[in-house]
């Protein structure tokens, strides 16, 4: 995995692994409102992203691949 998704699973691994050991054996869950602005802001911090995180645009951009 590249450097986002390792970095996602770093900050919310602990959650998920927990989720997990709860849920029934086959049921799964979904999670909602999380597009690229709450992902690069859960990375870069809320109140001043490009300010902690300056080439964040372009990371965004090659991750997408666009």
């Amino acid at each position: 995995m590249g450097e986002l998704p390792d970095r996602f699973f770093e900050a919310n691994g602990k959650m998920l692994r927990a989720l997990r050991k709860q849920l029934p054996e086959g049921m799964k869950a979904v999670g909602g409102g999380n597009g690229i602005f709450e992902c690069v802001q859960d990375l870069a911090g809320y109140e001043r992203p490009l300010e902690n995180w300056p080439n964040m645009v372009e990371i965004v951009r090659e991750y997408r691949g666009e």
